[in-house]
């Protein structure tokens, strides 16, 4: 969805990061599996070389722009748009990454142009404003901060549950009762 926490350095293992993304270039280049398949496959695996770069374990070596290129440039499928919205949202990280803000904000927006879920279009509207502000640009930074909150008033209408706020089998995790008296 954004920049994660999960891949800082010490928190990740190489070797498995490494086979999986040797795994996922295979499949994003199989022939056997149909175009939504391999999108899936090169949107985790710019992810997964994200997580890569993030934790320390590898240079940048343009993996994940290549991957995000092949992934926009993929015909438009059903299911494909949030893929698509995915996989900018990681090219913007990636940009954020680098120092570039400004490639950050254009992969951000392109990623909230195509994602249709309202908490990860939340976040996203939270980087632009923060990406936005870091770049002295008030007005859009002010209007995505706006938007951020709009898009959370969606999903919580909507009954959206982050992961952190769902069981692994997706049933809501019981939110403690008020325990002070009336």
């Amino acid at each position: 969805m954004g920049p994660t926490h999960s891949c800082k350095p010490g928190t990740v293992r190489s070797t498995d990061l490494a086979q999986i993304s040797k795994a996922l270039r295979v499949l994003a280049a199989e022939s056997g599996m149909t175009e939504l398949e391999r999108i899936k496959a090169t949107v985790n695996l710019a992810q997964v070389e994200q997580c890569r770069i993030t934790a320390g374990l590898v240079k940048d070596d343009g993996t994940v722009e290549r991957a995000v290129a092949t992934v926009r440039a993929a015909p438009d499928l059903t299911g494909s748009a949030d893929l698509r919205a995915f996989a900018e949202s990681i090219a913007a990280t990636n940009a954020v990454g680098r120092g570039d803000l400004a490639a950050a904000v254009d992969r951000i927006r392109d990623a909230i142009a195509h994602g249709r879920e309202p908490l990860r279009r939340a976040v996203w509207h939270g980087l632009l404003a923060d990406w936005s502000l870091a770049r002295c640009d008030l007005a859009v930074g002010r209007t995505a901060q706006q938007d951020a909150l709009t898009q959370l008033a969606a999903a919580e209408s909507a009954g959206t549950r982050s992961p952190s706020q769902s069981k692994a089998g997706g049933e809501p995790i019981p939110r403690p009762q008020n325990r002070w008296p009336s």
